[in-house]
């Protein structure tokens, strides 16, 4: 998860860079070069001034995205290269982080010293619910299942984040997890922000557990205030199991017998003041957070290693990708989108989120299918009425629903695919990927409609928005796309906004690279300094556009392979390409062999490999103790025809090889001798 930024695949021409030796710069493409006998590509940066750095593919993880925090002002003008300055904002930024990283780990220790009771075996009981799972699981939740079981065992309040895209499992696991906490006589609070996604979650969870003698009850505004009284009572006096509600059940009146774990679904919708009351009930349970795409903060936690996390990226069978159009408003194509739907025997949703003139579109979409029925939806509305409105719908008395948001989170209608969201600009990202996952929750192909002006007409904000909401529309994306939140709006400040100016200096992914290592340090672990060795060959080590045309995605192949940490992960890499690629040709080979070298020099703390002639490299070390050098001479002692340890301590290996395409992996071959 921590390589969520790792990924060019946007990066766009003129788009700003940072180069972690030389500060910002601004990114101008690839380019194919000749040197000697060798091709490769190379990443142009341009600097202040017009000085350009060259940037081989093999060093790509040396730049990063230029991002600043949310809502920051701070220009980011280009660096000089001969200029000081990068070097002492880098300075700067350093000393702050090594403060916030020991204030982050004093939070982290007070929870992993505080204690929780560990659970005993799985009952009978359990096991029996989990046979009575209608579908069959996905890998990724059985992983999930699996880590929350062992969060129950280990003494330690669980605090995980369970990311998964709508459709794909969460309710499923956070049932699991509660039934569970009850078996064990603990109570459960389900926290859903909306009264309808309350509604749903009740009848859900209702009907798994009733007939194993688990008492749930509801809190939200369609339940009477004496049944509220009376859930109270339950709660209070431990005869209520498991109670799901909106933000009312934060308020102290409703006080558990013995609160166990608390579920929260769709985190980003609660506010400040909600999640404060949050915290205070996490220090006495276990907390399992559901969101398909989390806020950035939460995230931004969750990657360093402060909060567990679950990731649920493994679609159910049989389950279809959304087909996205970016559209304007056009009264044909919103009627044939309408009645296509309609024909196949499906359902609609048109989102308009201002109950001012809901009516009005609501009496439009009425004239334009004129044998559709249309009825609208909105907070507004009494209780009764609402619930009447939604409960006609799912039982498919009419077709079409004029709605604002209030269908944002969590209602699984699987009848409904399509959607319309109108003024779709004015959303947020991760509001867009919600609505657009109301549908597509069943093997029928869906589509959505994103409605909003010419693309000339946005701001730079909206436009970047559509753009990525467009961009991923593969099943799984929710992840990809709060990450990609996290890179617009930021990644907030863990300890409040003092850290923001820091993260527009050097850029996210600096920051966070930063952070982590002084995290590390903070922890007594030790932090090797960066070390990128050159590496110079005598032939093509590039992905040819003739194999991959595209220039972006080649981009983002060679950050993926080069971010790469062992042989295993570069071989499921090479795997992948040729599954999409066909069989690659003998440059991608060196590419990926000259990864897998870069991978043992680093280990070995090289400073260089540089092929001299077709069957001889020298490398250069950065620094060489009595052991190492001992070590060294014991290995060119043993094969001197491979290994000659030169008076300056530079080695010099002979691969003899008999094929040229098989050279760079005698190469590889003859490193892991020299790795202790």
């Amino acid at each position: 998860l921590k390589n969520y930024l790792k990924s060019f695949k946007d990066l766009k021409h003129n788009d700003l860079v940072v180069h972690v030796n030389h500060g910002v710069g601004k990114y101008l493409g690839m380019s194919p070069m000749t040197i000697g006998r060798q091709s490769a590509e190379f990443l142009i940066v341009e600097y202040a001034g017009g000085d350009k750095v060259y940037v081989p593919v093999d060093k790509v993880t040396m730049l990063q995205r230029y991002t600043p925090s949310s809502g920051s002002k701070i220009a980011a003008p280009l660096d000089r290269l001969s200029s000081s300055s990068w070097e002492r904002r880098k300075n700067k930024v350093r000393a702050a982080v090594e403060i916030m990283a020991e204030e982050l780990i004093a939070i982290h220790a007070k929870r992993a010293i505080a204690k929780a009771p560990k659970y005993g075996p799985a009952t009978e009981d359990f096991e029996k619910f989990i046979d009575d799972f209608p579908y069959e699981e996905t890998p990724d939740q059985l992983k999930a299942v699996e880590e929350i079981d062992l969060d129950f065992h280990s003494g330690i309040p669980m605090d995980r984040l369970l990311i998964g895209d709508v459709g794909f499992g969460k309710t499923e696991i956070a049932m699991r997890a509660a039934i569970r906490s009850v078996l064990e006589g603990y109570q459960v609070m389900v926290l859903a922000p909306t009264t309808v996604l309350c509604y749903q979650h009740f009848q859900t969870f209702n009907n798994r557990m009733l007939k194993f003698g688990v008492k749930i009850l509801p809190v939200n505004r369609f339940v009477r205030p004496q049944e509220i009284r009376d859930a109270k009572l339950g709660w209070a006096d431990g005869s209520v199991d498991i109670l799901i509600g909106t933000h009312k059940l934060l308020n102290k009146q409703f006080k558990p017998r013995r609160l166990g774990l608390l579920i929260v679904d769709e985190e980003q919708r609660f506010g400040v003041g909600h999640k404060e009351r949050i915290k205070e009930l996490k220090t006495n349970a276990a907390i399992l957070t559901m969101s398909a795409t989390p806020i950035p903060r939460t995230l931004h936690m969750s990657m360093l290693g402060l909060k567990n996390i679950s990731l649920l990226a493994t679609p159910p069978k049989n389950r279809m990708s959304v087909k996205n159009f970016l559209i304007s408003f056009d009264d044909q194509l919103l009627k044939n989108a309408v009645e296509h739907e309609v024909r196949r025997g499906g359902q609609v949703f048109v989102v308009h989120n201002r109950v001012e003139d809901i009516a009005e579109v609501g009496s439009y979409f009425a004239s334009l299918c004129a044998n559709v029925k249309v009825r609208v939806a909105h907070g507004q509305m009494s209780e009764s009425e609402l619930e009447n409105v939604i409960k006609d719908f799912l039982d498919n008395k009419f077709s079409v629903l004029i709605c604002t948001t209030i269908i944002e989170s969590g209602i699984d209608m699987p009848n409904v695919n399509t959607i319309l969201i109108n003024n779709a600009h004015r959303f947020g990202l991760s509001q867009l990927y919600q609505l657009r996952g109301r549908v597509g929750r069943s093997g029928v192909q869906a589509y959505s409609y994103f409605i909003a002006p010419a693309v000339e007409r946005l701001s730079e904000e909206s436009r970047k928005r559509m753009q990525v909401i467009m961009a991923h529309q593969d099943l799984g994306a929710g992840f990809q796309i709060a990450s990609n939140d996290m890179e617009l709006r930021g990644a907030g400040s863990v300890l409040g906004e003092k850290q923001s100016g820091h993260v527009a200096t050097v850029g996210i992914e600096l920051y966070t690279k930063m952070l982590e290592n002084a995290i590390s340090r903070v922890k007594g672990l030790e932090v090797d300094e960066t070390i990128d060795p050159e590496i110079r060959l005598l032939r093509g080590t590039i992905i040819p556009a003739a194999y991959v045309e595209n220039q972006s995605r080649r981009l983002a192949f060679y950050k993926q392979l080069f971010s790469l940490q062992n042989e295993d992960e570069i071989d499921a890499f090479k795997l992948d390409i040729i599954d999409q690629y066909g069989e690659p040709p003998t440059e991608f080979n060196n590419l990926v062999e000259v990864a897998m070298i870069k991978i043992k020099l680093v280990k070995l703390r090289t400073e260089s490999l540089i092929q001299r002639g077709d069957h001889t490299f020298e490398i250069k070390f950065l620094a060489l103790d009595e052991n190492r050098i001992g070590k060294l001479l014991d290995v060119a002692e043993q094969k001197p025809e491979n290994y000659q340890l030169m008076p300056d301590y530079k080695l010099v290996l002979s691969t003899n090889s008999k094929h040229q395409q098989t050279v760079y992996k005698d190469v590889s071959y003859l490193l892991d001798p020299l790795i202790t």
